[in-house]
Parts: structure tokens; sequence; C-alpha cells
């Protein structure tokens, strides 16, 4: 439409100037590296567009004028070695904490845009902008929904959600394994949690109890725990939390609740655990093969340790080391330890 390869939608934090959003078509690789990492922050037209409301059209005279365009650090040093020059531009979100823009690149050799390309990008800013808008909300929708399963669906704590009857409305896999083994002496009947044993089964009946009324308003106990003695084994920590929902549904949980609820969270020592691939790629940006050698480190291997194991060149397995490092920030080994302990380690690894 605007006879250009070169496009990009864009969404920058206002507090840093740095794209938390960025897709783009036409440019290369190491152009966007460049423009991130540096052009982003100085560049005359994220300025120029912060200050205009949502919905306006931008151009290259509406914010410089042609000799300063030939002095800008942005034209001659980015766009001009890239094989582009001026642009077009609308502003679709501008708020307190982002701005978000579309724009078409024009290639060397084009002109400055025209009044009919200015009006054609004016007709098409509304839908444009409630695009992006629809995109960021289910983004976000992805994002918590990704969240819940990872906190609900690969824990190694049980996770089960009772309603003010104390009847189960879900159990993540983790606590259906627990009901499950007759070793636990804990089971499911009628949606009912019950005990084998008449002391965890009185014990627990209190707690629940006691939960119960903290989350319909009438009882004191934020949240209380307990343990579950067994006939082999350390004994279970169910640990109750009220959660109180007023008069409408509770949000952010991960099965539909409306009004008060109770989480009974069941955690057991003998549970194996380790480093969920699936947070790791989705905080650090991880590959498999690099989401393997944390999961090494992080189980007391030794580099070299884990290339036997894995029939690995050291070499190897040193430079997913130093992309660990790169990719997390940490300055060496030690630290990179550090900073994967922070990752919840009761998350089981993703399949």
């Amino acid at each position: 439409m605007f006879d250009s390869d070169f496009t990009h939608f864009e969404v920058l934090e206002k507090k840093t100037g740095r794209p938390v959003f960025f897709r783009n078509e036409g440019a290369s690789e190491e152009a966007l590296k460049l423009y991130v990492d540096h052009y982003a922050a100085v560049s005359p037209r994220s300025a120029f567009g912060e200050a205009q409301p949502e919905g306006y059209v931008s151009f290259d005279h509406d914010m410089l004028s042609e000799a300063e365009i030939d002095r800008d650090e942005f034209y001659n040093d980015f766009m001009i070695p890239q094989g582009y020059k001026y642009f077009l531009s609308a502003n679709l979100i501008n708020n307190a904490e982002l701005f978000s823009v579309f724009s078409v690149q024009r290639p060397l050799g084009q002109d400055h845009a025209s009044p009919a390309e200015i009006a054609l990008m004016q007709r098409l800013t509304p839908h444009l902008s409630q695009a992006m808008k629809i995109h960021m909300r289910r983004a976000l929708q992805q994002a918590e929904h990704q969240g819940q399963d990872l906190l609900v669906g690969h824990s190694t704590t049980g996770v089960i959600f009772l309603d003010v009857t104390g009847s189960v409305l879900m159990l993540n896999p983790a606590a259906e394994d627990m009901v499950s083994d007759p070793g636990n002496g804990i089971n499911l009947r009628e949606r009912q949690i019950t005990f084998d044993s008449p002391d965890n089964a009185t014990n627990a009946n209190r707690l629940i109890a006691n939960t119960i009324a903290t989350a319909t308003g009438s009882g004191l106990s934020p949240a209380g725990a307990i343990t579950i003695r067994r006939a082999k084994g350390l004994p279970l920590t169910i640990i109750a939390v009220p959660l109180p929902g007023g008069q409408g549904r509770i949000e952010h949980l991960p099965v539909s609740v409306r009004g008060p609820a109770v989480a009974l969270l069941l955690c057991d020592p003998n549970r194996a655990r380790g480093l969920p691939d699936g947070l790791l790629r989705t905080v650090f940006g991880f590959t498999p093969a690099e989401c393997r050698v944390a999961q090494a480190l992080a189980a007391g291997q030794s580099p070299g340790d884990y290339a036997d194991a894995a029939g690995l060149g050291i070499r190897t397995v040193r430079t997913h080391i130093s992309r660990l490092l790169a990719k997390t920030g940490a300055r060496n080994q030690l630290e990179l330890m550090r900073i994967l302990g922070g990752v919840p380690f009761d998350l089981e690894a993703a399949p």
C-alpha cells in the first residue's frame, strides 16, 4: 500500500525508552539488535511521537527540517546504511506507561510521504490501534494462563481447591498423584477429602473448618498447617489458605470459583524436584540444550561430569554455560547458580 518492504509495530516503555514489543518485516537481525541496543533511545521519531496523542500520524517534515535530518545520528548512522530514510507512522497507544507505533520506512530514492499516503494512514490508524490493543490483551491472558499452568499444572506441590462446604473443586496433577497413592492415607470420596488415620482426619478437618471460617469472614486464621503421618517416609505437610471471594468471582485462579474458597497445599518432601524447562525458556530464553545444562548444574553436576554423561565435548558444554551466563546476566558460574536458585524449585521439568 505504501510501496515499502520495511515496516514494524513497536511498543516502547516510556520510563526506559526501550522496546518491550517489536514485530518487524524487512530489517535484518543485525539491524534490529543495533536498534534495540542503541538507536531506539536516540531516535527523534520516538521522542516526537510520544509527545503526540493516540491516533496521530507522523512523517519526517512534521518534526524536522531537511537540514536537521541531514545532521541527525539516527538517520545518517542507522537508517541510511539500511537503505531507507523517510518514514510514515501512526500512534496506536499513548498512555502513561507505553507508547506504541506502526511505522512504514521509505526506501532510498522515495520522496517524503504524499498527502494521499498520509490520508490513507490516517484512515488505517483506528483499526491498527484496536488490533494492537487486542493483541496486547491476548498476550497478557496467555502469560497469565502459562503462569497458572506452571504454578499449578507442573507444581510438585499438590494443590486442592475447596468450596465453603469442603467439596473439592479441583486437584492439580501432583495432588491427584498424592491422593491416589494408598501409602499417603488420603482419599477423595464423593468430592470430599478423607483420611485413613483418625488423628490425621481430626487435625485436617479442624484446619479446613477454621480456614473456611476465615474465608467466609467468621474466622481469624489467615492460614494454617498440619503434618500428616504416613506408614512410610517423612510426613506430608498440608497448608490451608483462605480465599475470600466477596460477592464476585475470584480472579486469577485456574478454576472457576465464585465466592469464598480454600486452597490446600500438599507438600511431600519425598517428591523429586527440578528446574522447569518451560519456565527457564520463558524467563531467560534458554534453548532446550541450555535447559539441560542448567538443570545438571543445579543438580550439582560439574561441567565435566555432565559432558561425560551427555556424550558431549567439554568445549560444547562450556559454550552452553557461556550462553547461560549471558542470558541471565551472571558474571560467573556461582552467580548463575544463585540466579537459578531464585527460580521456584517446586516446579517439575516440563515434558
